[in-house]
């Protein structure tokens, strides 16, 4: 029976100070048919006790898992923090679970090396190098919620390496991602006066075209998808975050 934990659940754990024996027990327990919750689709819900404490104090977890095969947690909440998933947050981790479950050994090892996936191990030392792999491949997205952007993290991953395709990934981007506010043409000019860049140079920034940057200044042209996000990440955090 392999276990592992989402770069998502990761964090999660290393903050809660989740250790690996407590979540190995609580696969133990589903394989022994004892499941707090089957939320169908191959999602089930986990307690864990937090450390030196019993289940009741502890954490609710989704699973994504395959009886006596496989099992990846990808989300955990105290119950002090929510009462349960909505029903559009259990859509997507039941997707999900379709694709994680049907990956292959060769890339779980792919998705481990990058340090997506962290194998449960209570009998290994916690690696910071891991951990540094999993932030240095974080991107600043926004999300409908925290339980959400733990399923698209991992389906961006999964696309990575090969394991889905790109209109799967929008589909999730579709569920997972917020709508982003359009900019107008006064927002995107005042925005790139801020930063005290002329038009070429901010194109160079965008990797876009001098006329496309005028364009949308001057409202021929609005920017969509990937410009429109990283515009939106521009005006938050300053042209400096793109060096």
């Amino acid at each position: 029976m392999k276990v592992y934990k989402n770069a998502w659940f990761d964090r999660f754990a290393r903050k809660q100070d989740i250790s690996d024996t407590a979540l190995r027990d609580a696969i133990t327990r589903a394989d022994n048919g004892l499941i707090a919750a089957d939320l169908g689709g191959g999602v089930i819900k986990q307690r864990v006790a937090r450390r030196g404490q019993g289940q009741s104090g502890g954490f609710r977890t989704l699973v994504l898992y395959q009886a006596k095969e496989r099992a990846v947690f990808v989300y955990g909440f105290a119950k002090s923090d929510r009462d349960n998933i909505d029903a559009e947050e259990l859509s997507a981790f039941r997707q999900a679970a379709a694709q994680v479950l049907a990956l292959s050994e060769t890339q779980l090892a792919q998705l481990v090396e990058r340090g997506q996936f962290v194998e449960v191990n209570p009998m290994a030392k916690d690696k910071d190098m891991i951990h540094d792999k999993v932030q240095a491949y974080r991107v600043e997205r926004s999300y409908r919620s925290e339980a959400l952007a733990s399923i698209h993290e991992t389906m961006l991953a999964l696309h990575d390496i090969g394991a889905i395709g790109k209109q799967t990934l929008r589909e999730f981007d579709a569920s997972c991602l917020a709508p982003i506010e359009p900019m107008t043409p006064q927002r995107i000019r005042a925005l790139r006066e801020r930063e005290k860049l002329s038009q070429p140079v901010f194109a160079l920034y965008m990797n876009v075209t001098r006329n496309l940057v005028s364009d949308w200044e001057r409202g021929v042209k609005k920017p969509g998808g990937a410009a429109l996000r990283l515009l939106t990440l521009i005006e938050k955090q300053g042209i400096e975050v793109l060096n």
